[in-house]
């Protein structure tokens, strides 16, 4: 069981994974991790929205982990390679803090978690 991330951690993933989706893969991202939708338009809006309610209801953020596994899936990258690399190494740069990473092969795995920026991105 994951505990609940802060909010400054969830809108930076919203923001980073957000843009990595259109609209509808995002509906149904969120819907595979089992995160309530929400009627925001904005993406990165939407799926902050959608992980703190998910957070707030499950009292965990096992939904959170869930949409950083499936959203930057290999599968989903056929050709953007260094996009996806790109994606990875920022999400991992806010998950550090949480003590999370996101491996090249879709596994999230624990690791020690950070107190600073300059550790952050020592750690990706």
């Amino acid at each position: 069981m994951l505990p609940p991330l802060p909010s400054g951690q969830l809108e930076h993933l919203a923001r980073i994974l957000g843009d990595s989706t259109t609209g509808s893969e995002l509906d149904r991202l969120l819907a595979e991790a089992r995160l309530p939708p929400s009627d925001i338009s904005t993406k990165w809006r939407c799926l902050r929205d959608s992980c703190e309610h998910g957070q707030a209801r499950d009292g965990t953020g096992n939904g959170v982990a869930q949409f950083v596994k499936v959203a930057p899936a290999p599968d989903r990258f056929f050709g953007g390679r260094e996009t996806r690399e790109i994606l990875c190494a920022s999400a991992n740069e806010v998950l550090s803090f949480a003590g999370l990473k996101l491996h090249s092969d879709g596994k999230l795995v624990r690791v020690m978690a950070v107190r600073t920026l300059d550790e952050a991105e020592q750690s990706c």
